[in-house]
């Protein structure tokens, strides 16, 4: 079932294309990766589709709503944001991750409020920061908060800009098998932006391939080939399969 629908979405900066006319869809319980080089448009297309960024042209329906006709506490409650950096305030690890049921919120947090943050923060191990200022905490310990927030907001649509970064390798595991447990589990859907490719193989049920603001390819592991790597990055690769899962090797100039 068909959870999102990106229609034609095209964005410029200051009359310059950033975006030109993009259109895919992601499904209830599917995970989608954005790839492609710094400056393809990934992380705009992101805020284009809830609304940070308003598009020159297209649209995005969730379940045939219309994202641009609704209030920021509508999209807010639809969709969960991850930036690539959560701003640093003199907050604690609880009272940031509280901040995402701020659309549910009306005159005062609820039991069930602080039961979901609760339940977050056992869920990304952050037990032993709960109490410590989120502007004391590392750059992988921040990125676990921002992922929290957006958790608690129940989102129907987990939005993530580069989950993974400044996270060790035992980290971006331990993310990423959490995020694909909340999308399977809870039947939501999920678009994420990436430059680690194999980490994305492993885990993305769908690959959308950015280059220059227009999409080279889309779909599944089918759809993944060393012609598409080479066109969108400029790189020779060979691709082989692992448990079912292709793994991308860069060629040298010698082709090994």
């Amino acid at each position: 079932m068909i959870n999102v629908n990106v229609n034609g979405v095209s964005f410029a900066y200051n009359g310059c294309s950033v975006l030109e006319k993009i259109s895919f869809h992601v499904n209830r319980g599917e995970l989608l990766a954005i790839l492609g080089p710094n400056g393809a448009g990934k992380t705009t297309l992101l805020k284009c589709m809830n609304s940070i960024h308003r598009p020159d042209g297209g649209t995005v329906l969730v379940e045939e709503r219309n994202v641009f006709a609704m209030s920021q506490n509508e999209i807010a409650r639809l969709f969960g944001y991850v930036p690539q950096r959560l701003e640093t305030a003199r907050l604690t690890v609880f009272d940031s991750i509280l901040l995402g049921r701020k659309p549910y919120i009306r005159w005062r947090v609820r039991e069930k409020d602080i039961r979901m943050v609760d339940a977050v923060i056992r869920r990304l191990s952050l037990e032993h920061l709960s109490l410590r200022h989120i502007d004391r905490l590392s750059g992988g310990e921040l990125q676990k908060v921002s992922i929290g927030r957006a958790l608690v907001q129940e989102p129907e649509i987990l939005l993530l800009d580069e989950p993974t970064s400044n996270l060790d390798l035992k980290n971006q595991l331990e993310i990423m098998n959490t995020v694909k447990d909340v999308v399977k589990s809870h039947q939501v859907s999920a678009v994420m932006t990436m430059h680690d490719l194999n980490t994305a193989m492993r885990y993305a049920d769908k690959f959308l391939f950015l280059k220059n603001g227009e999409i080279i390819s889309c779909g599944g592991c089918e759809s993944i080939n060393p012609e598409v790597i080479e066109e969108v990055y400029g790189v020779d690769v060979e691709i082989e399969y692992r448990n079912g899962h292709p793994v991308i090797h860069p060629l040298d100039d010698t082709g090994q």
